[in-house]
């Protein structure tokens, strides 16, 4: 497999569980019920605690897949 074509599945894999992971902790925000609304500190708090960090995890898991395909790209342009 061309370096090519990986960098842009690890690409499209880490953006995908970025996304995943907002949509994932939005749609948990909207069953629960707060006065006064839920904002960003609620939010960061059912991004990390919820389903035992999933959400984070995923994040995390997203961050290091682009930042895995940033390398091989380095190492594909200095071939």
């Amino acid at each position: 497999m061309k370096k090519k074509h990986i960098v842009m599945l690890l690409l499209a894999v880490g953006c995908s569980l970025l996304v995943l992971s907002v949509i994932l902790t939005v749609n948990a925000m909207r069953h629960m019920s707060i006065i006064g609304g839920a904002g960003w500190s609620t939010f960061w708090v059912v991004f990390q605690i919820r389903h035992r960090g999933l959400y984070y995890l995923l994040a995390r898991l997203g961050i290091y897949t682009l930042l895995t395909a940033g390398i091989v790209a380095l190492i594909k342009k200095k071939k």
